[in-house]
């Protein structure tokens, strides 16, 4: 037996379709713009690269800061306050991440390794830093690592999270004992 198939049948479509449309043609407009805006990991590119440059310690650096930042920007390094390192705290503003640079400057950073991909949302920069740091005034050495966030309004960071892997090495690397 042989299963019941449709019926099919073939029309020319010619004969359903009119020869005459009366409609107007739809009106063109330009394309705002076909510039995108910078993606979050290219302007945490940026950022690094002007802090590697030295930006944000000399020369006009509050310009830089301007530049790259927030006026009311906050840099979260609280999480890792448990170790005992007064510059692991928030720091507001720019005067805030001024000081924040200032500190970090007193590092020497080598074999830095640094990852970044986009976060779930569209203003998120996830960052993973290593690298072997030499805290200067004791010549103490120590492997640094950290997780950041860093949240975008616009094409400045508006804060900065950190995620210090190991803060007691930091403790004990800038300890005078």
């Amino acid at each position: 037996t042989h299963a019941k198939m449709a019926t099919m049948l073939k029309r020319n479509s010619s004969e359903n379709m009119p020869t005459i449309v009366d409609m107007p043609a739809p009106e063109l407009k330009k394309a705002k713009s076909t510039e995108t805006a910078k993606s979050v990991v290219a302007l945490s590119g940026e950022l690094r690269a002007a802090w590697g440059k030295g930006e944000f310690n000399s020369g006009d650096v509050d310009a830089a800061l301007a530049k790259y930042y927030t006026t009311d920007v906050l840099i979260d390094a609280s999480p890792a306050a448990h170790s005992g390192v007064a510059m692991y705290k928030k720091h507001n503003g720019l005067a805030g991440v001024k000081a924040w640079f200032d500190w970090v400057a007193s590092f020497k950073l080598e074999d830095i390794e640094i990852s970044m991909v986009a976060g779930e949302k569209e203003n998120i920069c996830l960052l993973r830093m290593s690298a072997n740091a030499t805290y200067t005034p004791t010549g103490k050495s120590a492997f640094f690592s950290a997780f950041q966030i860093f949240e975008f309004e616009g094409e400045k960071s508006a804060k900065q999270t950190f995620a210090v892997y190991n803060p007691a090495a930091i403790a004990a690397i800038i300890r005078t004992e």
